[in-house]
């Protein structure tokens, strides 16, 4: 008979994602769970094969967080702008889950996790590709084009909170990013002129 399960594995993902918020990702270990969860490590293998799994469904939970950021209800009409800046929002109220999900580390000479930028925004892509297309009159694939500009940027700004090596206030943030959105606009409008 299997040994009983005495902690789930969603108490050991939250234990997980509790211990990666306050030290990183890279300090989620057997041990470091076992002391969050004041148990010895055997619950913790008892409900996953390895610490490879355990990161796996950290990153996975992690994904989930940031997507229910990203879709809380907007205080006014959703437009690209605030998209993008939600994105930035989540690096400064979450910024070891967003080193998680967007800034992998090595852990032993290995990737953490594969998760890259674009595939943890997956499933938001086909929401907001048709908020750029009405807000800005583009078609498809330069409403593709300027998504994938704000992803990058957004990330750019996200990873500068996240290290810790700015004094840019939120207001400089919001006019930076504006004006990247601007010009960025204006040349696939222009673009969409020239096709």
């Amino acid at each position: 008979m299997p040994p009983k399960v005495q902690f789930s594995s969603e108490k050991i993902v939250a234990a997980a994602i509790a211990v990666t918020r306050r030290e990183g990702v890279s300090s989620v270990t057997a041990r470091s769970l076992g002391k969050e969860l004041d148990c010895s490590v055997k619950p913790i293998f008892t409900a996953f094969e390895n610490m490879d799994a355990v990161i796996a469904a950290t990153a996975r939970e992690a994904k989930r967080i940031f997507l229910e950021h990203m879709q809380k209800p907007y205080k006014k009409r959703i437009s690209f702008m605030q998209i993008g800046l939600r994105w930035i929002d989540f690096a400064r109220v979450e910024p070891r889950l967003y080193q998680l999900l967007f800034m992998p580390v090595s852990k032993g000479g290995r990737a953490v996790t594969p998760l890259n930028v674009f595939e943890n925004f997956e499933g938001l892509t086909e929401k907001v590709l048709p908020i750029i297309e009405a807000e800005f009159s583009l078609p498809e694939k330069h409403a593709l084009k300027l998504y994938n500009q704000m992803i990058l940027h957004a990330h750019g700004i996200a990873c500068i909170l996240v290290a810790g090596e700015t004094d840019f206030t939120e207001q400089n943030i919001r006019e930076i990013f504006s004006e990247t959105v601007e010009s960025l606009v204006a040349y696939y409008k222009n673009a969409n002129t020239e096709d």
